[in-house]
Order: C-alpha cells, then structure tokens, then sequence
C-alpha cells in the first residue's frame, strides 16, 4: 500500500489503516496498482 495522508485524532492506534482511498489491483498474482490510504498518525 501506499500511504497518501496521516489523519491525527482518530482514537485508532498508530499506522492503522482508516480509508482505502483507491483500491489496489493484483493480475496473475502481479500488484498492477498498489492501494493508497490515509493512516492513524496516533
């Protein structure tokens, strides 16, 4: 994954994924697109 924004003040522990922003793709097992998601700053 891809890590686009840290979002402070979630009560999430810290590097806790909180929103898939774009959705990742795999084909025959190859990553064509990796997931970018915004994380717990903690």
């Amino acid at each position: 994954m891809e890590v686009l924004e840290l979002v402070a003040d979630t009560g999430r522990p810290e590097g806790e994924v909180v929103e898939e922003v774009r959705r990742g793709y795999l084909w025959h097992g190859r990553i064509l697109r990796y997931a970018q998601v915004r994380v717990a700053k903690g």
